[in-house]
């Protein structure tokens, strides 16, 4: 099933690849061509974390599982020192804070995710699509 999807998402990245090389300034075929990476990344990691697990290998398990918690942590941290060198070259302005807001909320979510686990409740659960709306919100404005 996930190597057919793959296939699927490869097929999108060309088209989407074609379609930015037509008009490459056209917002719906950049945003195209970089949520079909990113979906095609993450199947492919999908696929090789299920191949490792599969061989029962301890060290590489773990390294498995610890790659996406180190990412969005390098992310977290390279978005935060974005910031401070956009606001030194741009001033104290809002557009200079988004990366800001998008490490901000990368860190709500992260926490979400991996430090509460299954959300109890609704008033819980309420936050937590709110933390992921506004997630997603500032990282498409800041693609």
């Amino acid at each position: 099933m996930l190597t057919s999807l793959i296939y699927l998402l490869l097929a999108l990245v060309v088209v989407a690849v074609v379609a930015v090389a037509i008009d490459k300034r056209n917002f719906i075929f950049g945003s195209l061509l970089i949520f079909s990476l990113l979906l095609t990344v993450m199947a492919l990691y999908l696929k090789l974390a299920g191949y490792v697990l599969d061989k029962q290998i301890p060290v590489m398990n773990i390294l498995v599982i610890l790659l996406p918690i180190a990412v969005i942590a390098f992310a977290i941290f390279w978005l935060a020192r974005n910031t401070n060198i956009i606001s030194h070259k741009e001033g104290k302005s809002f557009t200079a804070k988004l990366a800001l807001f998008l490490a901000v909320t990368m860190g709500i979510d992260f926490y979400l995710l991996f430090l509460i686990g299954e959300v109890h409740g609704r008033l819980l659960f309420f936050c937590y699509t709110l933390g992921l709306l506004v997630y997603n919100t500032f990282f498409l404005l800041f693609l």
